[in-house]
């Protein structure tokens, strides 16, 4: 199983850097109730994640098994859309350019959210994000397509969930370790993922897109 992981472990980083979820979560920490409302936002983010997984993998078991190829064309097919994802990107990234730059509305309500609303909107975060979603979905079709026992490519999935998850779970256990004295430093995350959201979220797409396209050219050829 420890080949597989390390097979799937960049794609598991790459879903870390997930700007718009760090700083909702350190919105969320700075609320009222932070420790309730960002400890559901981070369960509702590896739920998505685990969801995503445990949805490709039931229906990859449950494919024919005499296509060995289908995983290659699986990594071909998501690695253009992540690339068509980062050429959209770029367009945005040149519209916004000529305009204020603006917060997305969903961000604008989460002072006052609850857990329930925050457990949601991790999962959403996670789960329903297209970057995530084809990163999370590469690695799924990785993990069907290895030798692994049933039971291990379960706890690769998981595995893989809680190493995705980790872009939330370091700012919430800086969050628990350093109570109020948090702020500060969060603040200063906050300060600089919001100036480089998008160069992070490009650079993702670019990278990833064209390793998977690659990696599925390779093998079909």
């Amino acid at each position: 199983m420890g080949s597989v992981i390390a097979g799937i472990l960049p794609l598991a980083l790459a879903i870390v850097a997930s700007a718009a979820a760090i700083i909702a979560l350190i919105v969320l920490l700075m609320g009222g109730r932070g420790t309730v409302v960002g400890g559901a936002f981070c369960a509702g983010w590896f739920l998505g994640v685990m969801a995503v997984m445990a949805l490709a993998i039931t229906f990859g078991l449950a494919a024919p098994a005499d296509s060995p190829r289908w995983e290659l064309w699986t990594r071909l097919v998501i690695g253009a859309l992540l690339l068509a994802l980062a050429m959209r990107k770029i367009l945005v990234i040149r519209r916004a350019a000529s305009r204020e730059r603006r917060p997305p509305r969903w961000m604008s309500g989460l002072a006052g959210m609850g857990a329930g609303r925050a457990l949601l909107l991790g999962a959403l975060l996670a789960g329903v994000n297209p970057k995530n979603l084809l990163l999370a979905l590469a690695a799924a079709s990785a993990v069907v397509a290895s030798t692994l026992p049933e039971a291990q490519m379960w706890g690769a999935a998981a595995i893989f969930a809680v190493i995705a998850s980790g872009g939330v779970l370091v700012p919430f256990s800086i969050y628990l370790v350093m109570g109020a004295r948090a702020k500060v430093p969060l603040a200063s995350v906050r300060t600089w993922m919001e100036g480089n959201t998008d160069g992070i979220t490009l650079t993702i797409l670019l990278i990833f897109g064209a390793k998977l396209v690659a990696d599925g050219i390779a093998g079909l050829t």
